[in-house]
């Protein structure tokens, strides 16, 4: 007996009998349905081009190198393209445009100037005092800075302004008062992430803003970066 799939002598032992393995079996139905053709028109040009059974629309080869002349909204540049909804010649363009700038206004008012997002919330008593904190970075350094009779609060957000001009709030963790500096414990990747703001934070508000990474979270480290 022959394999319908791959032509090999079996003994017909394996499943119906059709085929030879497993592999043969599953492959077979597989590559008769990508053999399942349809003809669709160029959704450019309306020339008829044949496509698998599951496209639902297609661009002819000519259309798909063909290059179109766009002129740029932003800059006023002209540029080519074989994109046919490619609208800025560049990613710059496209976040400098009124329209993303537009969008990101609508986003800061739904979001009502930003805010804490963070749903984990750990309970820190300081004798009486309840403080939650986001974090075990905070609870760590929390707990530190408590240890060596360091005077901190949770203090209240600050205002900063992006690139775009969106204004957003920024909550620090603590601010030592003795120090006149913000501390902000965070994780490596949101020390990456959160560059940018933190530097626009700090110049515009005039402030000092101490981003701690996960082997600092304690008070020798902070005074150390502090100057002390």
């Amino acid at each position: 007996m022959n394999c319908e799939k791959c032509g090999k002598v079996h003994n017909g032992t394996y499943g119906s009998g059709r085929f030879c393995s497993k592999e043969c079996a599953r492959s077979f139905s597989t590559s008769n349905k990508k053999k399942e053709t349809k003809i669709l028109k160029c959704i450019c040009c309306g020339k008829e081009v044949k496509v698998g059974k599951r496209a639902s629309k297609v661009r002819c080869g000519d259309c798909v190198t063909k290059r179109h002349v766009k002129k740029c909204p932003t800059c006023g540049k002209k540029f080519n393209t074989t994109k046919i909804k490619q609208i800025y010649c560049s990613c710059k363009c496209s976040f400098n445009s009124e329209k993303y700038k537009h969008k990101m206004r609508e986003h800061a008012n739904r979001r009502q100037l930003g805010g804490h997002t963070s749903k984990k919330s750990i309970y820190y008593d300081r004798g009486g005092d309840k403080v939650y904190l986001q974090s075990s970075y905070e609870y760590n350094v929390a707990v530190d800075l408590d240890k060596h009779g360091i005077k901190w609060s949770r203090p209240k957000f600050l205002y900063w302004t992006d690139e775009c001009g969106n204004r957003h709030r920024y909550y620090p963790d603590f601010y030592l008062p003795e120090y006149n500096v913000y501390l902000d414990p965070k994780n490596d990747y949101l020390i990456k992430k959160d560059k940018y703001k933190i530097e626009c934070v700090s110049k515009q508000n005039n402030v000092k803003v101490i981003m701690l990474d996960s082997n600092q979270l304690n008070w020798n480290s902070i005074k150390s970066i502090i100057g002390e």
